[in-house]
């Protein structure tokens, strides 16, 4: 009976040990991977897969690729798999909230990201993706918290572009509110706006997002504040050169020519914003007249 009890003890000791090596085993490093994402192409990616179709580190980072080359399909047959072999993986649930909030299913990727944030709170990719939203809904407020919940993880416990896209939140969110704010506001948004824009420029200067947030400052800042068309066309061409398909460049060039009165430069800018996304929220805003992030 002693020796029963000891081989039950004993086995069910070992069942949990090798429960949490495997669970170990499998822990995806994300940080890591969202770093090495930017510097594979697709067709890298695509060869190491064949190699090791199963692999759930690699299925994340092919996703993460392919996010990142605007191959949504598939970046959503890559993180779907990954939760057949991983039904409690939240980096590709985080994935495909990504990819519902580029299809602009914002209220189902909000639903599903608040879960998310809530259960991963280290987990700094689902703050970012859920900012975007907030912004994109007009809750600045929200925005700048969940972006300030990122910076204050710390830069070695994220990965260098959420890390940057957090500042860049904060620059954006800030800009909102100096533009709608009272003269009070405006003295407390407009300072913070250039501060985090000055780090984020310092970490990545010649990032796509870094280049497209600097030129729409130069474009929407006040006079006395800053304002430059010609910077911001510079570096709004120049964010477009480095991201072809980040469609808010375009919408903002063309604004940039729509103020220096180049009508013909406004349609053909507006035109190629259409046919890559016509639901790009910043398009529709200046198509709409609606004005809520600022058009003349």
């Amino acid at each position: 009976m002693h020796c029963l009890r000891y081989f039950l003890i004993s086995l069910t000791f070992g069942l949990f040990f090798l429960t949490q090596s495997s669970s170990e085993t499998y822990a995806i490093q994300w940080q890591a991977l969202h770093d090495e994402s930017r510097t594979l192409t697709i067709g890298e990616i695509n060869s190491r897969l064949k190699a090791e179709p199963d692999d759930n580190e690699l299925l994340y980072l092919a996703g993460l690729v392919y996010l990142y080359e605007y191959d949504y399909s598939n970046a959503k047959s890559a993180f779907e798999k990954l939760l057949e072999l991983d039904p409690e993986s939240h980096e590709a649930e985080w994935g495909l909230c990504e990819l519902l909030r580029r299809e602009h299913k914002l209220n189902e990727s909000s639903r599903r990201l608040k879960i998310l944030v809530r259960e991963h709170p280290d987990f700094s990719p689902a703050f970012i993706t859920l900012g975007f939203i907030k912004y994109l809904t007009l809750d600045f407020h929200e925005c700048i918290r969940l972006a300030e919940h990122v910076i204050d993880q710390g830069i070695e416990n994220v990965d260098i572009e959420n890390f940057v896209r957090a500042h860049l939140m904060i620059t954006a969110a800030c800009g909102m509110l100096t533009h709608h704010g009272n003269p009070f506001k405006k003295m407390i948004y407009g300072p913070r706006a250039l501060r985090h824009l000055k780090i984020a420029e310092k970490i990545l200067p010649n990032a796509a997002g870094t280049l497209f947030a600097k030129g729409t400052f130069y474009l929407l800042a006040p006079r006395f504040f800053g304002r430059d068309l010609d910077k911001a066309e510079k570096l709004l061409l120049t964010s477009i050169k480095k991201d072809p398909n980040f469609v808010d460049s375009y919408v903002r060039l063309a604004q940039v020519y729509k103020w220096k009165g180049n009508q013909e430069k406004y349609r053909e800018y507006m035109l190629k914003a259409r046919q890559k996304d016509p639901l790009n929220e910043l398009l529709i805003d200046m198509d709409e007249k609606s004005c809520n992030f600022i058009c003349k």
